[in-house]
This record gives C-alpha cells, structure tokens and sequence, in this order.
C-alpha cells in the first residue's frame, strides 16, 4: 500500500469538501451569519444531491473537522450559533468564477489607456485586471502606466513581468507603486489600520495630481444588492478601497454576478456615489431588482 498517494488522495478530497462547504456558504445571502451544522448538512443534500446524499451526519461532521484541521476550508469560522464565514481566502477565491472574472477583467483594461495612473486593490477580481493590462503592454496595446496597488500578489505579478521582460529603470513601460502598511495573510494585501487619514495624505503627496491623482480606480466588493449597496466582510482594507474610489476620475467596483443578493456588514460605497459597478450578465431574478440601475448606467453588464 502507497501511504503517499493514499495521504495524497485524502489532502485532495479534504479540499474538495471544503470548497464545497465555502462555495454554498459565501453565496447565502449573507455568509456571515451562521448556520448550524445539521442545517447545513441538509441545505447541501439539497443543493448537491450526488455528492452528500447518503452522508451520515456523523461523516459530515468528521469532514468538517478534518477539513479545518487541515486547512482545506480557509475563512471558515465557527461559534455555537454555527458556521460563517466573513472573508474567504484569496488562494480559494481565485479559483471560484475564472471566467466571469476574466470577462470582466478584459473590459476593464481596454478602458486603460497610455500614461495612465491605475489603482487596484487587493482581490480574485482586481488581480485578472493587473494581468489583461500587463498582457496589453506586452501585445504593444498599452505603455507608460503607473499601477498602484496594496496587493502584494499583483506586486509579485507585475515584478515577474518586469523581470521576464528584461525592464530597467530607463527602459520600464510600467511603473509600480506599493502601498504600504501591515500585510494580511487572508487577502496577501496590506491595511492601514487606524491611520487612514495619515496614510492618506501621505499617498496623496506621493501620488501628486492633487485630489484626484488616479485615472482609473478599481476595486473589488464581496457582495452588492439593491439596498446596502456594495459591501464587504471584514472593514480591514476598507481604506484603500476608499481612497481609490474617492481619489480616482474614473472610480469602478468590480464583482462578479455570484456576488448580487449578498449583503455584507461593511458598506465600501452607496449607489448614490459616483461609481460603475462592472459585473458579468446578471441573472434575471437578480436584474429584476436592479434593472433601473442597470439601465441608468450605474451597473454595467459585461457580455462576450
């Protein structure tokens, strides 16, 4: 017997579990608010029938610690009330909606034109945009752009690029501004704590360009509805999403449609802002409620 692969084989439906359980959780209307074990084990029988019928609430159980235990359902959290989750890792999100994302992704770089200041934050939405703008640069479509960003992981992206591209400081097409402060393992993004308004003078006067230094701001929301708005779980990275937002001349949010219907206990921005949400073609129940921002332009629905 291979204690290896039988080890490999157990890490590798562990994982699967876990996604499963996060997947149905973060698209509740509101994944923060928990769920008990048992009600989550029929809502799944429900939902997904081929793959947790015939599973004992026992094994479920034992799955679930397991999975936890070793890291396959990161963002996961648990009281008595039961299970949440307030913010999913970024290694599990960017495996969920590649191709919405990618979608919205594309648009949102084509709307990116030459000399231009670029902010993104940190995000499974976000970082496809870092890569189509770098994938335009190198087609020969785009050139001469700052991109400033807190994520780390579109740092690393756009560092490789520069690297495999052979950029000196003479010769580089594209500028990098990290933001700084205190890195967070959940989203690899840094946050500014309590001195937001520090902070933000700060990258106002590196920036230059006075109040509105940044041509294109996106950022990314973890859920929209007609109601609350655009929100989020955790208020940790709330200030540079809204220094982007507030200090861009062209502000957008991006989320993909799996995200319409939740609402979040962080507000990043109200409707009544000056900002356009892109997203991927909504699903009808969902653009029943938001058809007038829709048609108001407010929300944008990217199609093929």
């Amino acid at each position: 017997m291979d204690f290896s692969a039988l080890a490999d084989a157990q890490r590798r439906m562990l994982s699967t579990f876990g996604v499963a359980v996060l997947d149905y959780i973060c698209q509740r209307p509101n994944p923060a608010l928990p769920i008990a074990r048992r009600d989550l084990l029929a809502r799944l029988t429900e939902t997904s029938p081929g793959v947790f019928d015939g599973l004992t609430r026992r094994q479920f159980e034992a799955l679930l610690d397991d999975a936890r235990a070793n890291g396959c359902a990161p963002g996961l959290s648990e009281t008595a009330e039961g299970l949440f989750v307030v913010e999913e890792n970024i290694a599990v999100k960017r495996e969920r909606n590649q191709v919405a994302k990618a979608l919205i992704a594309r648009y949102a770089a084509a709307l990116v034109t030459d000399g231009s200041v670029v902010a993104v934050d940190g995000g499974s939405t976000t970082l496809p945009i870092v890569e189509s703008m770098l994938a335009a640069v190198e087609a020969g479509d785009l050139e001469d752009i700052t991109i400033v960003t807190n994520s780390l992981t579109s740092a690393q992206v756009i560092s490789e690029f520069m690297t495999t591209l052979g950029w000196t400081d003479d010769t580089a097409l594209v500028a990098l501004h990290l933001v700084g402060g205190v890195v967070r393992p959940n989203t690899h993004a840094t946050t500014w704590g309590d001195k937001v308004g520090r902070e933000v003078e700060e990258l106002l006067d590196e920036l230059g360009g006075g109040d509105k230094p940044i041509d294109f701001g996106f950022v990314g929301g973890n859920g929209f509805d007609l109601e609350t708005g655009i929100t989020m779980g955790s208020d940790a990275e709330l200030g540079f999403k809204r220094f982007v937002l507030e200090h861009s001349r062209a502000p957008f949010v991006v989320a993909d449609s799996s995200k319409a219907g939740i609402s979040l206990h962080v507000k990043i921005a109200d409707w009544k802002e000056p900002f356009t949400l892109l997203t991927n073609v909504l699903p009808p129940h969902v653009l029943q409620r938001l058809d007038e921002l829709v048609l108001s332009g407010v929300i944008t629905e990217v199609r093929e």
